[in-house]
Protein backbone atom coordinates (compact mmCIF):
# COMPACT_ATOMS: atom_id res chain seq x y z
CA UNK A 1 0.00 0.00 0.00
CA UNK A 2 0.92 3.21 -1.09
CA UNK A 3 1.73 6.12 2.05
CA UNK A 4 0.70 9.47 2.32
CA UNK A 5 3.60 11.77 3.84
CA UNK A 6 3.27 14.94 5.32
CA UNK A 7 5.57 18.24 5.65
CA UNK A 8 5.93 17.67 8.95
CA UNK A 9 6.87 14.11 8.74
CA UNK A 10 9.54 15.23 6.07
CA UNK A 11 11.07 17.40 7.99
CA UNK A 12 11.97 14.30 10.25
CA UNK A 13 12.42 11.52 7.96
CA UNK A 14 15.51 13.10 6.05
CA UNK A 15 18.71 14.71 6.61
CA UNK A 16 20.77 17.03 5.02
CA UNK A 17 23.52 14.86 3.98
CA UNK A 18 20.95 12.00 2.29
CA UNK A 19 19.42 15.13 0.56
CA UNK A 20 22.69 15.93 -0.69
CA UNK A 21 23.76 11.75 -1.39
CA UNK A 22 20.62 11.24 -3.26
CA UNK A 23 20.65 14.44 -5.62
CA UNK A 24 24.27 14.07 -5.99
CA UNK A 25 23.22 10.51 -7.48
CA UNK A 26 20.22 11.44 -9.30
CA UNK A 27 22.50 13.97 -11.54
CA UNK A 28 25.13 11.13 -12.12
CA UNK A 29 22.94 8.75 -13.06
CA UNK A 30 21.17 11.82 -15.85
CA UNK A 31 24.67 12.48 -16.75
CA UNK A 32 25.23 8.64 -17.76
CA UNK A 33 21.59 8.71 -19.04
CA UNK A 34 19.95 6.30 -16.79
CA UNK A 35 17.93 8.99 -15.77
CA UNK A 36 15.50 11.45 -17.35
CA UNK A 37 13.69 14.78 -16.57
CA UNK A 38 10.98 16.45 -18.30
CA UNK A 39 10.91 20.21 -18.16
CA UNK A 40 8.19 21.96 -15.73
CA UNK A 41 5.19 22.45 -17.55
CA UNK A 42 2.95 25.28 -16.57
CA UNK A 43 -1.21 25.08 -17.19
CA UNK A 44 -2.52 28.39 -16.50
CA UNK A 45 -5.80 29.23 -14.96
CA UNK A 46 -7.53 32.76 -14.28
CA UNK A 47 -6.99 31.69 -10.39
CA UNK A 48 -3.07 30.57 -11.22
CA UNK A 49 -0.87 27.98 -12.83
CA UNK A 50 -0.72 24.37 -11.87
CA UNK A 51 2.84 23.00 -12.68
CA UNK A 52 3.56 19.48 -13.31
CA UNK A 53 7.41 18.01 -13.24
CA UNK A 54 8.17 14.49 -14.00
CA UNK A 55 10.80 12.06 -13.69
CA UNK A 56 12.35 8.77 -14.01
CA UNK A 57 15.51 7.19 -12.67
CA UNK A 58 16.03 3.49 -14.00
CA UNK A 59 18.90 3.29 -11.82
CA UNK A 60 17.20 3.58 -8.73
CA UNK A 61 13.74 1.67 -10.21
CA UNK A 62 12.06 5.46 -9.28
CA UNK A 63 9.29 7.41 -11.49
CA UNK A 64 6.87 10.14 -10.36
CA UNK A 65 6.39 13.81 -10.46
CA UNK A 66 5.94 16.47 -8.23
CA UNK A 67 2.52 18.80 -9.04
CA UNK A 68 1.67 21.95 -7.09
CA UNK A 69 -0.81 24.82 -7.83
CA UNK A 70 0.69 28.21 -7.37
CA UNK A 71 2.35 28.98 -4.13
CA UNK A 72 -0.29 26.69 -2.28
CA UNK A 73 -0.38 22.72 -1.44
CA UNK A 74 1.24 20.36 -3.99
CA UNK A 75 1.88 16.63 -4.02
CA UNK A 76 5.25 14.72 -5.47
CA UNK A 77 4.32 10.88 -6.52
CA UNK A 78 6.67 8.25 -6.67
CA UNK A 79 6.35 4.78 -8.06
CA UNK A 80 8.28 1.57 -8.45
CA UNK A 81 8.95 1.28 -12.34
CA UNK A 82 8.97 -2.86 -11.96
CA UNK A 83 5.74 -3.12 -10.52
CA UNK A 84 4.22 0.14 -11.63
CA UNK A 85 3.05 0.87 -8.11
CA UNK A 86 2.45 3.86 -6.31
CA UNK A 87 4.61 4.18 -3.24
CA UNK A 88 3.90 7.44 -1.93
CA UNK A 89 2.55 10.99 -1.92
CA UNK A 90 4.63 13.53 -0.11
CA UNK A 91 3.77 17.22 0.52
CA UNK A 92 5.99 19.19 -1.05
CA UNK A 93 6.93 22.25 0.73
CA UNK A 94 9.56 21.12 3.08
CA UNK A 95 10.79 18.89 0.27
CA UNK A 96 10.89 21.28 -1.81
CA UNK A 97 12.93 23.90 0.23
CA UNK A 98 15.37 20.33 0.44
CA UNK A 99 16.17 19.83 -2.97
CA UNK A 100 16.77 23.47 -4.06
CA UNK A 101 19.57 23.67 -1.41
CA UNK A 102 20.75 20.11 -2.02
CA UNK A 103 21.19 21.02 -5.43
CA UNK A 104 23.12 24.06 -4.52
CA UNK A 105 25.57 22.17 -2.34
CA UNK A 106 26.02 19.39 -5.22
CA UNK A 107 27.17 22.30 -7.26
CA UNK A 108 29.14 23.90 -4.50
CA UNK A 109 31.08 20.08 -4.43
CA UNK A 110 32.03 20.29 -7.87
CA UNK A 111 32.79 23.63 -8.67
CA UNK A 112 33.61 25.51 -5.46
CA UNK A 113 37.28 25.98 -4.67
CA UNK A 114 38.26 23.46 -1.86
CA UNK A 115 39.51 25.94 0.35
CA UNK A 116 36.34 28.30 0.16
CA UNK A 117 35.26 29.63 4.11
CA UNK A 118 33.48 32.37 3.64
CA UNK A 119 29.72 32.67 2.92
CA UNK A 120 27.56 35.25 1.27
CA UNK A 121 23.98 34.79 1.20
CA UNK A 122 21.42 37.70 -0.23
CA UNK A 123 17.81 36.98 0.85
CA UNK A 124 16.81 35.89 4.21
CA UNK A 125 13.76 33.75 3.20
CA UNK A 126 12.06 29.92 2.68
CA UNK A 127 14.88 29.07 0.26
CA UNK A 128 17.92 30.55 2.21
CA UNK A 129 18.20 28.41 5.04
CA UNK A 130 18.90 25.09 3.06
CA UNK A 131 21.31 26.90 0.69
CA UNK A 132 23.15 27.47 3.56
CA UNK A 133 22.80 24.08 4.97
CA UNK A 134 23.91 22.44 1.99
CA UNK A 135 27.04 24.92 1.19
CA UNK A 136 27.98 24.29 4.86
CA UNK A 137 28.03 20.78 4.62
CA UNK A 138 30.61 20.24 1.82
CA UNK A 139 32.80 23.44 2.61
CA UNK A 140 34.43 23.78 5.59
CA UNK A 141 32.67 26.95 5.95
CA UNK A 142 33.55 29.83 8.71
CA UNK A 143 32.01 32.61 8.33
CA UNK A 144 28.83 34.01 6.39
CA UNK A 145 27.01 37.44 5.82
CA UNK A 146 23.75 37.64 4.82
CA UNK A 147 21.52 40.32 3.32
CA UNK A 148 18.13 41.19 3.17
CA UNK A 149 15.41 44.47 2.84
CA UNK A 150 14.40 44.26 5.96
CA UNK A 151 17.17 45.13 8.48
CA UNK A 152 14.87 42.79 11.13
CA UNK A 153 14.53 40.18 8.97
CA UNK A 154 18.58 39.47 8.30
CA UNK A 155 19.35 39.93 11.78
CA UNK A 156 16.62 37.52 13.46
CA UNK A 157 17.73 35.42 9.93
CA UNK A 158 21.39 35.61 11.23
CA UNK A 159 21.00 34.60 15.05
CA UNK A 160 18.19 31.36 13.35
CA UNK A 161 21.47 30.42 11.04
CA UNK A 162 24.15 30.54 13.68
CA UNK A 163 22.44 28.67 16.06
CA UNK A 164 21.51 25.99 13.51
CA UNK A 165 25.10 25.87 11.97
CA UNK A 166 27.10 26.51 14.97
CA UNK A 167 29.02 29.57 12.73
CA UNK A 168 29.55 33.33 12.84
CA UNK A 169 26.57 34.67 11.16
CA UNK A 170 26.35 38.34 10.31
CA UNK A 171 23.77 40.37 9.09
CA UNK A 172 24.96 42.89 6.21
CA UNK A 173 23.30 46.46 5.02
CA UNK A 174 23.79 45.51 1.23
CA UNK A 175 23.87 43.07 -0.93
CA UNK A 176 27.53 44.49 -1.72
CA UNK A 177 28.67 43.96 1.80
CA UNK A 178 27.26 40.31 1.78
CA UNK A 179 29.42 39.45 -1.28
CA UNK A 180 32.28 41.30 -1.20
CA UNK A 181 35.29 38.91 -0.26
CA UNK A 182 33.01 35.78 -0.18
CA UNK A 183 34.17 32.58 -1.86
CA UNK A 184 30.61 31.16 -2.26
CA UNK A 185 27.70 33.40 -3.07
CA UNK A 186 23.85 32.29 -2.74
CA UNK A 187 20.79 34.63 -3.82
CA UNK A 188 17.99 33.06 -2.78
CA UNK A 189 15.39 36.43 -3.42
CA UNK A 190 12.03 36.63 -5.80
CA UNK A 191 13.11 39.71 -7.43
CA UNK A 192 12.50 40.59 -10.19
CA UNK A 193 15.87 42.86 -10.64
CA UNK A 194 19.21 41.73 -10.15
CA UNK A 195 20.15 41.73 -6.51
CA UNK A 196 23.59 40.65 -7.44
CA UNK A 197 26.27 42.43 -9.64
CA UNK A 198 28.91 40.93 -11.67
CA UNK A 199 31.31 43.40 -10.74
CA UNK A 200 31.20 42.63 -7.11
CA UNK A 201 32.85 39.51 -7.48
CA UNK A 202 36.22 38.44 -6.68
CA UNK A 203 38.61 35.65 -8.92
CA UNK A 204 37.62 32.47 -7.81
CA UNK A 205 34.35 33.07 -6.61
CA UNK A 206 31.53 30.25 -6.58
CA UNK A 207 27.88 31.65 -7.28
CA UNK A 208 24.50 29.76 -6.59
CA UNK A 209 21.64 31.75 -8.35
CA UNK A 210 18.44 29.58 -7.27
CA UNK A 211 15.63 32.15 -6.69
CA UNK A 212 14.49 32.59 -9.66
CA UNK A 213 12.79 30.07 -12.38
CA UNK A 214 10.70 31.95 -14.51
CA UNK A 215 11.27 34.43 -17.95
CA UNK A 216 10.09 37.56 -15.44
CA UNK A 217 12.26 37.49 -12.93
CA UNK A 218 16.47 38.31 -13.04
CA UNK A 219 18.53 37.56 -9.78
CA UNK A 220 21.92 38.42 -11.37
CA UNK A 221 23.12 41.09 -13.66
CA UNK A 222 24.08 40.16 -17.17
CA UNK A 223 28.05 40.67 -16.14
CA UNK A 224 27.40 37.70 -13.58
CA UNK A 225 27.07 35.12 -16.46
CA UNK A 226 29.59 37.16 -18.73
CA UNK A 227 32.80 37.13 -15.94
CA UNK A 228 31.73 33.37 -15.37
CA UNK A 229 34.27 30.56 -16.73
CA UNK A 230 31.64 28.03 -16.29
CA UNK A 231 27.83 28.11 -15.96
CA UNK A 232 26.31 24.67 -14.60
CA UNK A 233 22.38 24.32 -14.81
CA UNK A 234 20.43 21.23 -13.51
CA UNK A 235 18.59 20.88 -16.83
CA UNK A 236 19.63 23.12 -20.03
CA UNK A 237 16.69 22.13 -21.87
CA UNK A 238 14.72 24.56 -18.96
CA UNK A 239 16.82 27.81 -20.01
CA UNK A 240 14.44 29.07 -22.92
CA UNK A 241 11.87 27.99 -20.57
CA UNK A 242 12.25 29.88 -17.34
CA UNK A 243 15.97 31.41 -17.35
CA UNK A 244 15.27 34.69 -16.80
CA UNK A 245 18.97 35.10 -15.14
CA UNK A 246 20.48 33.85 -18.35
CA UNK A 247 18.13 35.02 -21.30
CA UNK A 248 19.38 38.31 -21.59
CA UNK A 249 23.07 37.39 -21.47
CA UNK A 250 22.18 35.20 -24.05
CA UNK A 251 20.15 37.06 -26.21
CA UNK A 252 22.28 40.02 -26.07
CA UNK A 253 25.19 38.11 -27.56
CA UNK A 254 27.07 38.22 -24.08
CA UNK A 255 27.84 34.81 -23.86
CA UNK A 256 26.50 31.86 -26.14
CA UNK A 257 25.52 28.37 -25.67
CA UNK A 258 28.30 26.73 -25.57
CA UNK A 259 29.57 28.09 -21.85
CA UNK A 260 26.61 26.27 -20.77
CA UNK A 261 26.14 22.98 -19.42
CA UNK A 262 24.57 20.13 -17.58
CA UNK A 263 25.27 19.87 -14.17
CA UNK A 264 24.82 16.12 -14.50
CA UNK A 265 27.79 16.24 -17.27
CA UNK A 266 30.04 17.67 -13.83
CA UNK A 267 28.45 15.14 -11.25
CA UNK A 268 29.17 12.38 -13.58
CA UNK A 269 33.18 13.34 -14.54
CA UNK A 270 32.17 13.86 -18.11
CA UNK A 271 33.58 17.70 -17.50
CA UNK A 272 35.38 19.29 -14.64
CA UNK A 273 33.41 21.72 -12.69
CA UNK A 274 36.63 24.22 -12.22
CA UNK A 275 39.27 24.54 -14.79
CA UNK A 276 41.40 26.97 -12.11
CA UNK A 277 41.75 28.63 -9.07
CA UNK A 278 40.59 31.92 -10.43
CA UNK A 279 37.90 31.21 -12.32
CA UNK A 280 34.44 32.17 -11.34
CA UNK A 281 32.15 29.55 -11.64
CA UNK A 282 27.83 29.68 -11.61
CA UNK A 283 25.05 27.36 -11.22
CA UNK A 284 21.77 28.57 -12.16
CA UNK A 285 18.66 26.52 -10.48
CA UNK A 286 16.14 26.22 -11.69
CA UNK A 287 14.81 23.25 -9.91
CA UNK A 288 13.86 19.96 -11.81
CA UNK A 289 11.69 17.00 -11.06
CA UNK A 290 14.29 14.60 -10.70
CA UNK A 291 15.66 16.08 -7.48
CA UNK A 292 12.23 16.04 -6.32
CA UNK A 293 12.31 12.15 -6.81
CA UNK A 294 15.61 11.55 -5.71
CA UNK A 295 14.77 12.73 -2.21
CA UNK A 296 11.20 11.19 -2.26
CA UNK A 297 12.63 8.23 -2.40
CA UNK A 298 14.69 8.39 0.40
CA UNK A 299 11.57 9.91 2.84
CA UNK A 300 9.31 6.93 1.47
CA UNK A 301 12.23 4.63 2.14
CA UNK A 302 12.85 5.89 5.76
CA UNK A 303 8.91 5.89 6.50
CA UNK A 304 8.89 2.46 6.34
CA UNK A 305 11.61 1.49 8.03
CA UNK A 306 10.25 4.02 11.41
CA UNK A 307 6.74 3.18 10.65
CA UNK A 308 5.42 6.81 9.58
CA UNK A 309 3.36 8.19 7.01
CA UNK A 310 -0.50 7.01 6.72
CA UNK A 311 -1.22 4.00 4.88
CA UNK A 312 -3.35 4.76 1.82
CA UNK A 313 -6.04 2.64 0.13
CA UNK A 314 -3.97 1.50 -2.85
Amino acid sequence: MALFISNEEVQELVTMPEALQAVDEAFQHFGDGTAVNHPRRRLATPSGGMQIMPAMDTATGIGGHKTYFGRGGGLCLIFDIASANVLALIQVSRLGQLRTGAASGVATKYMARKSSVSLGVIGAGFQAETQIEAVCAVRDIKHIRIYSRTPDRRKQFAERIAKLTNIEATPVDTAQQATDGADIVCTATNSSDPVLNGAWLGEGTHVNAVGSNSLLRKEIDDAVAERANIIAVDDTTQIDLEGGDLIGALTRGLINRSKLIDLSRIASGQIPGRLEESHITLFKSHGIGLEDIAIGQVIYENARKEGRGVELPF
